[in-house]
């Protein structure tokens, strides 16, 4: 499974249709109500990251990568 924040593929299987991303530390599902990205916060809790955010973390992620090159 690639994430759809940061396009890596360190991802793990959390849960039913769940999946982790160890590469920028976001939970995220895909199924009948879109894709649902989820920050982890420090306590372990989630919070939902509205689609507007996740294109800004998206866009975020990879300009980090383009500046590594």
């Amino acid at each position: 499974m690639v994430c759809p924040v940061c396009g890596g593929r360190a991802t793990g299987k959390v849960g039913g249709g769940q999946y982790y991303c160890w590469e920028c530390c976001v939970e995220f599902s895909a199924g009948r109500r879109g894709l649902q990205v989820y920050r982890v916060e420090e306590d372990g809790s989630l919070v939902h990251v509205p689609p507007d955010e996740i294109k800004e973390l998206t866009a975020s992620f990879r300009s980090r990568e383009a500046r590594k090159w």
